[in-house]
């Protein structure tokens, strides 16, 4: 098992349901400096590469890089568990190019993957960023969430997947680009797994799978013929049915049109008193919401004026 451990957490009693849907409460009373000892959801146990240690930072952070640069042309899928209690300001999964340096940031307690052009990143906040653009994209994850990634090298495209639910492409546009899977973390003594790490070429019985999962009726026959499901389900991990998420994705794209037609309506040379809560009375005067995609550090700036 390849895991990367950073030199104190706090845990629960019991198993938080929104992070974790593998273990029981009973994993927590076996847990060693706060790290869970159990292999709970961990089902596809096959690597084929492992975490760098020549090249991993620890000064503030600690983020590590594959010994392996994904090819063109190929279907890469692996999962990450996370075994330790989640905190402070970021734990990242991504990926990045060759000309990512871990050192250029090694000083600085940031949201360390998408902060620049060479890297993409899923926060454990939720969001998702590259080249400093931030935007929301699935749930919050921790101590016992599984987070897969299938990077698409054919088209280019990279999803997430959250306890083996896909969250939809998150990123498109990386064919052709020379790419590591990274993880990062701000927080001390959280312990992160490779649960698995796979590869797959393109092959027409992939391309058949595809469209087969595109079909709900079709796909329902599919998983009716259980032994053809269970050895497809080894090979391609990351086929699941898209017309769920792509409804979701539907549903957050309308609620980001209101939002913006919400903001690019509201006034803001008539408002004189930015500070939205008052000291002496519980009441607040309601702000509207923010853009989901702004430079991060626009962001902040303007969550620190409201």
């Amino acid at each position: 098992m390849n895991f990367f451990h950073v030199p104190s957490g706090f845990v629960g009693t019991e198993v938080n349901k929104d992070f974790n849907i593998f273990c029981s409460d009973k994993c927590l009373k076996k847990l060693v400096d706060g790290t869970l000892t159990c292999n709970c959801g961990e089902y596809y146990q096959y690597y084929e590469w492992a975490w760098d240690n020549n090249n991993n930072n620890t000064d503030v952070k600690m983020s590590r890089k594959g010994n392996k640069i994904f090819q063109q042309n190929c279907h890469y899928y692996w999962e990450i568990r996370i075994m330790s209690e989640l905190y402070g300001t970021d734990v990242m999964i991504g990926v990045g190019t060759t000309g990512f340096n871990f050192a250029d940031r090694r000083h600085e307690f940031c949201s360390l993957l998408g902060i620049d052009s060479n890297s993409w990143g899923y926060s454990y906040h939720g969001y998702i960023q590259h080249d400093k653009l931030v935007r929301q994209y699935g749930s919050p994850f921790g101590m016992g969430s599984i987070i897969g990634l299938h990077l698409d090298m054919c088209n280019g495209t990279l999803e997430y997947f959250l306890n083996r639910k896909s969250l939809g492409v998150a990123f498109k546009d990386l064919k052709g680009k020379e790419l590591y899977p990274m993880v990062s973390s701000t927080a001390a003594n959280s312990t992160i797994n490779i649960c698995c790490c796979i590869s797959r070429n393109p092959t027409l019985q992939l391309l058949c799978l595809g469209k087969i999962v595109e079909q709900r009726n079709l796909y329902k026959q599919y998983r009716e013929i259980p032994g053809l499901t269970k050895i497809y389900d080894k090979q391609y991990i990351w086929m699941t049915p898209q017309y769920e998420v792509d409804e979701k994705k539907r549903l957050a794209e309308l609620d980001e049109e209101v939002t913006l037609s919400l903001v690019n309506k509201f006034d803001y040379t008539k408002c004189t008193n930015m500070n939205i809560f008052l000291e002496d009375d519980d009441t607040y005067e309601e702000q509207p919401s923010l853009p989901l995609c702004l430079p991060a550090d626009e962001v902040k700036e303007l969550c620190n004026i409201i």
